[in-house]
This record gives structure tokens, sequence and C-alpha cells, in this order.
């Protein structure tokens, strides 16, 4: 028994949720069609899978712009805002392809929380488009009380922020506060 109140705040993609594959399949599709021209035997197409894998979890503008720094592209001839468009009609596209992998002991957990009657909250760099998919699709939406997205934020702390003012907001009492993920940015999120 815990005692006291606690907001529990859980990043989605890597934490709860397996969707990294198809995180970097959208993405790779997208960059990919720009790459077309120079690609030679599938380099391109590895690349961009490779390089989206270690951006996971950032909020789309940064993962965007990274892959444009690290495929050393031309800015000036891209759109950021269609390349991120494009993505998440990927990625809604590949969520509904078939279930959504939710990782062995997150169900228990959550369960466990609500009966100690903590607070939960999901704290991603996922936009809402297709976020609210993900915790629908997988049945775990039903278990948190706060929902925070990376719509209008550029980094983890920005959206951890944004969940405690949905808690206030909400009037949840609570005495301290958790942040659970599997990144470097979740973790910069948590303090």
């Amino acid at each position: 028994n815990l005692g006291r109140k606690g907001l529990w705040l859980f990043d989605n993609d890597g934490t709860l949720v397996d969707l990294t594959d198809r995180h970097a399949r959208a993405y790779e599709e997208v960059f990919s069609e720009i790459l077309k021209d120079v690609e030679k035997d599938g380099f391109s197409r590895r690349v961009v899978y490779e390089v989206t894998r270690r951006k996971i979890g950032l909020p789309e503008p940064k993962v965007v712009e990274g892959l444009i720094e690290d495929l050393e592209l031309k800015r000036e001839n891209l759109d950021t805002q269609e390349l991120i468009l494009n993505y998440r009609k990927n990625l809604v596209r590949l969520i509904n392809e078939k279930p959504i992998p939710v990782f062995p002991g997150v169900v228990d957990f959550l369960k466990d929380l609500g009966r100690k009657r903590q607070f939960t909250g999901v704290v991603t760099g996922n936009h809402s488009s297709y976020g609210s998919i993900v915790l629908t699709k997988s049945g775990l939406i039903k278990y948190f009380d706060v929902l925070s997205y990376g719509d209008n934020a550029l980094s983890k702390p920005e959206i951890a922020a944004e969940a405690v003012r949905i808690s206030e907001s909400r009037s949840l009492d609570y005495e301290f506060i958790v942040s659970i993920g599997d990144s470097k940015s979740d973790i910069e999120g948590g303090k």
C-alpha cells in the first residue's frame, strides 16, 4: 500500500506499447520517396529506418529536422509540415493494419495503481491524431486520468508540464509525481 496519492506519468511508445517499427516504417516511407533518386541497393531506406529508430519518442518536428540533418538533405527543398502530415497518414494506416502490442505486465501494473487509487497519465511525443488511436486500440486508454500529447510541444519537459497543468485543472490531489519511460527524453521530461 502506497499510503500517499501520486501521479504516475508514462511514456507511450517503448514503455506501454511497442510501435517503434511502425513509426520507423512511416518515416521511412516519407523520406524514401524523397531519396528515391539517390537510392542505391536499399541504402537510403535502411538509413532512414535506423536513424528514425533512434529518434522515436521525440516530438515530430524534432524527428523530421533530425532526419533532414542526418540524411544531409537540403532544407529549402522540403516542406516540414507536409512531411509530418504524410508521416501521420502513413502511421495511422500502419497502426490500423494489426493489433497494438502492449508490453507484458503493463495492464497488471496499471490495474494495481488503480486499485491503490493512484492517478495515471500518458506523456507522449505522439500527436493526438494517432496517439489517441493507439491508446484506444490497445485498450489502455481506460486506465488513464491525464493524456498529454506532443501536438504543440517541442520537448518532453513541455509535454510533462502540460500533463501537470491538466491534472491541476482537473483538481487531482496528489503528493508526488513519478515519470516512467524508456529514453533520455523521458528522463528529461520527468525532471
